[in-house]
């Protein structure tokens, strides 16, 4: 009864594994000879983590990442080797360089010297935010240099943009009038 339980709970996880939309991956931490961390291999991976990163399951199975991506940056391996030395989980956002794309990530350490890293391809939210990251700013721009006063408010009456001549005449920063 207890070994069909166990085969029903692989077998959701299995489910769940191969279904989710963030890319998913267990690794071993490989040490160099003075304990400090110098690889990890790719011991499991979804296919999220072949859609977002567009290495195959079966090209990285069994390979260390030095291998698969030899020009690492290093802050993943020695990153990853703080997660599994302290035990604690962490939560970044990162540009890889190699692969060109922006990851928010999420490793946690597991048993010996194994972590598992869930991660989400954050580039093309990234693109958007900039872009109107720019926009905003052009906006604000051209508003900061017209000649007048302005001051736009929403539906509540809260302030929702205003041009550095209106805070210099109301005398009060900008953003105290974004508050």
């Amino acid at each position: 009864h207890l070994r069909l339980a166990l085969v029903e709970h692989e077998q959701v996880y299995r489910s769940l594994f191969r279904r989710m939309h963030s890319a998913f991956a267990v690794h071993r931490l490989i040490l160099d000879e003075e304990g400090n961390p110098q690889d990890y291999e790719f011991l499991d991976v979804n296919p999220a983590f072949e859609a977002q990163t567009g290495l195959t399951r079966e090209f990285v199975l069994g390979k260390t990442v030095r291998e698969v991506i030899p020009e690492i940056d290093d802050f993943w391996i020695t990153t990853y080797g703080q997660v599994v030395r302290t035990g604690r989980s962490i939560h970044f956002d990162r540009f890889d360089n190699i692969l060109g794309r922006h990851y928010e990530v999420h490793a946690y350490s597991l048993s010996g010297q194994q972590f598992a890293v869930l991660f989400q391809d954050m580039s093309f939210r990234k693109q958007v935010t900039d872009q109107i990251r720019r926009k905003r700013d052009r906006a604000q721009a051209f508003l900061d240099n017209a000649g007048a006063i302005l001051l736009a408010l929403d539906t509540n009456g809260k302030i929702r943009m205003v041009n550095r001549r209106c805070a210099r005449t109301i005398g009060m920063s900008e953003d105290a009038l974004l508050e």
